[in-house]
């Protein structure tokens, strides 16, 4: 067993990375938008390309998602790539975060009961 520390509130199994192509991104206000995406609750690593306008993060997907990311994106006048491949890419990781989030939240039962009607 691998003995990986995360940041506190950051569980493994929910762990996520996501890498997107952003727009209206500029110099001066990347870090500033940088350092607003860190505070978010459940967000481990968070870093910004400008050469590539790319933005990798990683959290948990229980408790955060890329639709709160992009509210932060949206108050610095900036967003995720309107292109093909990004709008693609957006709706898997909304699904793939809501299926995290509703399998955390599940209460598992006994298989061997009947169950409750």
């Amino acid at each position: 067993m691998s003995n990986i520390t995360h940041q506190s509130g950051v569980t493994g199994a929910n762990r996520v990375t996501r890498k997107l192509k952003l727009f209206g991104v500029s110099e001066g206000q990347a870090d500033a938008l940088v350092s607003e995406i860190r505070q978010l609750s459940g967000m481990e690593i968070v870093g910004y390309s400008p050469a590539s306008a790319t933005l990798t993060f990683v959290y948990d997907a229980a408790q955060c998602g890329v639709d709160t990311v992009a509210k932060v994106l949206n108050s610095f006048g900036a967003g995720f790539a309107t292109s093909t491949w990004n709008r693609v890419k957006m709706g898997y990781f909304r699904f793939t975060d809501q299926n995290i989030k509703d399998n955390a939240a599940h209460q598992p039962h006994c298989c061997n009961k009947s169950p409750r009607l």
